[in-house]
């Protein structure tokens, strides 16, 4: 099985911080979730976390600093969290590395796409996506996607058989 991937969360508010570690986690990932910008420094300069997501508790500034020091060739992706109407904050994160500049309020479920995103175009942990008319299933977080915004999880067995129809495509399966 492939190593999971790590996202850290900086300075993330902790009610956002709170849905979005939990979403992430349903979907395989690891979750690091750190305050303040000394816990991140530390938090960052070891190898391995693939995406940070800087919060707007954080100063702007520090958000940058952050993204100059650990950021770039080889290093983790960035997503900056900042306030509305902060274009020159959001111009020169981008022009600095970001991968990707949100505003707050923010939806967990976006942000969570947009790190998925990420990821997949990293290679690492790129979820095996079934869409259909109404939902999305996942396979790898066993997870089914309404459209409504509802999700349900899949049971082991559940995953196992939508696999055994989709690579038998047209073909009638009997219980042999």
């Amino acid at each position: 099985m492939a190593a999971r991937s790590i996202i850290a969360l900086v300075s993330v508010a902790e009610v956002v911080a709170t849905d979005l570690a939990d979403h992430l986690e349903r979907r395989g990932h690891d979750v690091r979730a750190v305050r303040q910008p000394w816990e991140a420094e530390s938090l960052l300069s070891g190898n391995g976390i693939d995406v940070v997501v800087v919060g707007d508790s954080l100063s702007q500034a520090e958000g940058r600093d952050l993204l100059k020091r650990h950021g770039g060739e080889g290093g983790p992706d960035f997503i900056l969290i900042c306030r509305p109407a902060d274009l020159v904050d959001k111009v020169l994160a981008l022009e600095l590395g970001a991968a990707d500049v949100v505003e707050s309020p923010l939806n967990v479920r976006e942000l969570a796409a947009r790190i998925g995103g990420l990821l997949a175009r990293r290679g690492r942990n790129a979820g095996e996506l079934v869409v259909l008319e109404n939902a999305t299933v996942d396979l790898r977080s066993a997870m089914v996607m309404h459209r409504s915004g509802t999700e349900e999880q899949l049971s082991p067995g559940q995953v196992a058989l939508l696999r055994l129809f989709l690579a038998s495509p047209r073909k009638v399966l009997t219980r042999d």
